[in-house]
C-alpha cells in the first residue's frame, strides 16, 4: 500500500493561512503517522502549534502515548501538538458564559473569552472528521465543535482527515463557500442564493495562455494542473490510494443465533470482534455467549467507564493495541481510531447499514499478513422500512422548525440578491434571533404535550446558552440517511433480499463474480443447516403439530432464502412461500414436495391423521424427481 506521506510529499511546506486540507486514505495508510512524524518536526522548526482534535477518548490516549514515544526517541523537549476531543470543545462551549451582542443576536465563539487560549494555534487537525456528520444524530453538539473550528480557525490552516471523508468534505466545502460571501445572518448563516465560485477571492489577469486567476502572492491558480487540486483554498490528498481487502474471507450471517453458533463452533479459532448496532443486542449476545463459563466475553459501549470489565478491556486496547477478551462485542464506541494489531484476532462480525460505519469498523483490525474471516450481517427489508420511518419523523421536526425562517428570511434575501444594498442585515439578524427564541418555546411545548418525542429532539437539537438550535449537520445526515434507506428498500423490492448484501460487498470493491460466489456460498450454508435440521427431525418417530410448527420456525429464514433462488415464481411458488412465512403453519406434505424438488431438500413430510407428523428422507434421487416435475 502507498503511504499518504508519499502522496503529500513536501507540499505541506506550501500550505498557508485559510487553506483547507482534505486527507482521505484507507485505514492503515499512515494518516496519523504523517502528522506526528512528518508535519510535527516542521512545526517545531517553524515555531508553530497545532490543535489535534479526535472523536474518542481512547484515540486521544493512543495519540498522546505515541507522541511521548516519539519525544523519547528523538530527544525533542518541545511538543507543538495539543490533543483534545471534540466532545471536550463542545462541553466547554455549552458550559461557557453565553453573550448576546448589542443587537440581541448571537455572539460568535471566536469572541468568547473562554477560547482566547486557542488563538495561539496555527493549525487545527480534525481527525476522523466524518464524526461531524456520522455522530450528529447521536450527539447533536457536533454542530458546536464544527462551528468553533470554522470560526476560530477560518483564517488559519485546517486539516480534515478520515478514511470515509466524501460526505463531510462536500459539507465543509459548501460551508467554506458560504463564509466567503459578503454577509449572512449570525447563527444559521442565511444568505442570498446565487452561484458563487471560490475564485471570487482572487484576481483575474490576462496572460499569454488566456485569463488566469492569481492569489495575493501572484501565484497562478489552476486546480486541474495542481497535483493536490489546489483551487486557492482547498487541497486534496489520498484520493487515489486504493483500499486492499485481499486478506478477507467474507461470509454472510442473517441472525443472532447464527453468530452464536459460529462463535461456539470450535473450527473458528482465534479471537472475535463483533460490532453490533444496538446496546440491547450487545447485551443479549454477551449473556448468550457467557453461558459457557470458559469463554472470555466482554461487551463495551459508550458507558464503558462505569463498567469494570469494559473499562479494563478498553485500557488494554489503549495500552497494547490488542483485545484481551477472546470475544469482544462493541457498539460504535470502538469504530474510530482504534488500532488492533493482534494476529490472534481472526474473526470479525459487522452490523452496519452505512458505508462510513462499515469501513470504519473494518479498519479497526490492521492488516498483518494473516487472513481475517469477515461476517457481514444480512438485514431484512422491514429493518430499513422502520429506520426510514424514524428518520422521516425527525426530518419533519426540522423542516417545521425551519419553515418560518425560509418564509421570512431566505425568501426575502433571494428577492434582494440582485441588489444586495437593499438588504438590512441588522434587521435580518434580529428576525433570525426572534424566530430562534419563538421556535425554542414552541418545541418545548411540543415536548411537554407529547407531540415531539424526547429521543427525537435529542437527535436534532443542540443547546447553547439555554436555547435549542437545529443541528444543521444532523439535518444533512438525516437527509442522506433517508435517501440511503429509500434506495435500499427499492433495491430489495426489485432485486430481492440480497440487494443490500451486494451493496455491502461493493464497499469492499469486490467484482461481480466474487459477489455471486459469496452469495451462493451463503445459500449452500443455509441448505446445509436445513438438511441437518430435517435429519434430526427424521430421527423422531412422530411429533405433535405444535412441536412441528416450532420446528419450522427454527429454519424459516433459511427456507425463505432457498425459495428466493427458485427461478420460476409461479402460482405454486406463491402458495408455498406464503405458507412458509406464516408462523402458525406447519410444512405440509405438498409444500415439502415442492421444497424437495425445487430447493434440493431431500425429505418427505407425512401427516399421520392424528395431529402428528413424521419426517423421512426421500428414497428417490432428487435429480430424477426434478426431471419429472
Amino acid at each position: 500500500m502507498k503511504w499518504i506521506s508519499d502522496d503529500i510529499g513536501r507540499k505541506y511546506e506550501e500550505w498557508r493561512s485559510r487553506d483547507c486540507i482534505f486527507i482521505s486514505a484507507p485505514t492503515g495508510s499512515g494518516k496519523t503517522y504523517f502528522v506526528l512524524n512528518i508535519l510535527r518536526p516542521f512545526l517545531i522548526r517553524e515555531n508553530r502549534k497545532v490543535l489535534y482534535l479526535v472523536n474518542r477518548r481512547i484515540l486521544k490516549d493512543q495519540i498522546e502515548k505515541e507522541i511521548r514515544h516519539i519525544q523519547l526517541e528523538t530527544g525533542d523537549i518541545r511538543n507543538p501538538i495539543q490533543v483534545e476531543t471534540y466532545q471536550c470543545i463542545e462541553k466547554g462551549i455549552c458550559s461557557s458564559e453565553y453573550r448576546e451582542d448589542e443587537n440581541a443576536t448571537y455572539k460568535g465563539f471566536v469572541e468568547n473569552k473562554a477560547y482566547e487560549n486557542y488563538k495561539e494555534y496555527n493549525y487545527v487537525v480534525c481527525d476522523e472528521c466524518h464524526y461531524f456528520l456520522s455522530d450528529s444524530n447521536y450527539n447533536a453538539n457536533t454542530a458546536l465543535s464544527f462551528r468553533f473550528i470554522q470560526e476560530m480557525f477560518g483564517d488559519k490552516i485546517r486539516i480534515f482527515i478520515s478514511a470515509t471523508i466524501s460526505s463531510v468534505k462536500e459539507y465543509i466545502k459548501r460551508d467554506n463557500l458560504k463564509r466567503h460571501k459578503s454577509r449572512c445572518t449570525s447563527f444559521y448563516e442565511f444568505c442570498p442564493h446565487r452561484e458563487i465560485s471560490m475564485y471570487e477571492r482572487f484576481d483575474l489577469v490576462f496572460t499569454d495562455n488566456g485569463y488566469r486567476y492569481v492569489d495575493e502572492r501572484g501565484c497562478y491558480l489552476d486546480a486541474d494542473n495542481n497535483s493536490d487540486g489546489y483551487d486557492g483554498q482547498h487541497r486534496y490528498y489520498g484520493d487515489k490510494l486504493e483500499r486492499d481487502y485481499g486478506y478477507l474471507d467474507v461470509s454472510v450471517v442473517k441472525n443472532v443465533n447464527e453468530i452464536i453458533d459460529l462463535v461456539n463452533d470450535r473450527v473458528n479459532k482465534g479471537k472475535w470482534l463483533i460490532f453490533v448496532d444496538s446496546i440491547q443486542l450487545g447485551v443479549k449476545l454477551r449473556d448468550e455467549l457467557k453461558v459457557d463459563k470458559d469463554k472470555e466475553v466482554v461487551f463495551v459501549d459508550s458507558t464503558y467507564k462505569s463498567d469494570a470489565e469494559g473499562f479494563n478491556e478498553m485500557t488494554q486496547i489503549a495500552n497494547k493495541d490488542m483485545q484481551s477478551a477472546r470475544i469482544l462485542i462493541a457498539t460504535a464506541v470502538l469504530d474510530n481510531g482504534i488500532n488492533l494489531k493482534d494476529i490472534k484476532l481472526k474473526n470479525m462480525v459487522i452490523m452496519a447499514d452505512t458505508e462510513t460505519e462499515f469501513i470504519q469498523m473494518l479498519g479497526r483490525k490492521r492488516a498483518d499478513g494473516e487472513r481475517l474471516k469477515l461476517y457481514i450481517y444480512k438485514y431484512d427489508k422491514n429493518t430499513f422500512v422502520r429506520r426510514r420511518g424514524q428518520v422521516e419523523r425527525q426530518l419533519r421536526i426540522i423542516t417545521k422548525y425551519l419553515e418560518e425562517f425560509e418564509e421570512r428570511i431566505q425568501q426575502d434575501l433571494n428577492q434582494k440578491a440582485i441588489q444586495p444594498k437593499l438588504i438590512d442585515w441588522e434587521e435580518q439578524k434580529k428576525t433570525e434571533w426572534q424566530l430562534i427564541k419563538k421556535n425554542h418555546i414552541r418545541v418545548m411545548r411540543d415536548l411537554v404535550d407529547g407531540r415531539i418525542r424526547y429521543e427525537d429532539a435529542k437527535r436534532v437539537f443542540c443547546t447553547y446558552g439555554g436555547i435549542m438550535y437545529v443541528n444543521l449537520l444532523a439535518y444533512e445526515n438525516l437527509r442522506e440517511l433517508y435517501l440511503h434507506y429509500k434506495n435500499i428498500i427499492e433495491s430489495m423490492s426489485k432485486d430481492g433480499d440480497d440487494a443490500f448484501i451486494r451493496e455491502q460487498l461493493s464497499w469492499l470493491g469486490l467484482a461481480e463474480e466474487e459477489v455471486n460466489k459469496i452469495i451462493l456460498g451463503q445459500i449452500e450454508v443455509c441448505r446445509g443447516r436445513v438438511i441437518k435440521a430435517f435429519e434430526e427431525q427424521a430421527k423422531k418417530s412422530s411429533v405433535p403439530k405444535d412441536d412441528f410448527t416450532n420446528f419450522k420456525l427454527t429454519i424459516k429464514d433459511d427456507l425463505i432464502l432457498l425459495l428466493e433462488q427458485v427461478a420460476e415464481k409461479d402460482k405454486k411458488y406463491n402458495t408455498v412461500e406464503e405458507a412458509i412465512k406464516k408462523n402458525e403453519r406447519v410444512i405440509s406434505s405438498n409444500n415439502m414436495d415442492y421444497l424437495r424438488c425445487n430447493c434440493n431438500i431431500p425429505f418427505i413430510v407425512n401427516s399421520n391423521g392424528d395431529g402428528t407428523y413424521t419426517v423421512e428422507r426421500a428414497k428417490e434421487d432428487i435429480d430424477n424427481q426434478q426431471e419429472n416435475v
